[in-house]
């Protein structure tokens, strides 16, 4: 019942870091996202 414990407890604190590193991650994608379709449009590779 203990080691249950502390996993819940362990779960509590790992969750928001994990949802933080979820969202930072969608973040980026959905920006390299954008500016890839940016770079699509304009037709300049250059940009880099």
């Amino acid at each position: 019942i203990k080691s249950n414990g502390e996993k819940r407890k362990k779960r509590k604190i790992d969750k928001p870091s994990l949802l933080m590193y979820l969202h930072e991650r969608k973040e980026k994608e959905r920006q390299r996202g954008y500016n890839d379709y940016s770079q699509e449009l304009d037709g300049i590779p250059e940009k880099h």
